[in-house]
């Protein structure tokens, strides 16, 4: 992929564009970078604190897609508990 330095927003997150029209969401970008590859597609970047747009290396977090449905059935579920 060439990156020519273009961003842009989907649903309030951050897209980072690529030259030949590709594009990859700056959580997976951040997350890539640390781990020093790309992702695989059945990698889901986790926002560790629920917050989508904070893309802080702390806040991220690796999962399958079946994990990442666990945790957010349990958050579910735990607010159902409170209520």
């Amino acid at each position: 992929m060439n990156f020519n330095g273009g961003f842009s927003e989907w649903q309030g997150r951050t897209i980072i564009v690529f030259r030949d029209g590709g594009h990859m969401l700056y959580s997976r970008a951040v997350m890539a970078g640390h781990v020093g590859r790309l992702l695989k597609s059945s990698e889901i970047v986790h926002h560790v604190n629920g917050d989508p747009t904070d893309d802080r290396i702390e806040n991220l977090q690796i999962v399958t897609r079946a994990e990442h449905i666990a945790i957010h059935r349990a958050e579910l579920q735990a607010a159902k508990a409170a209520a």
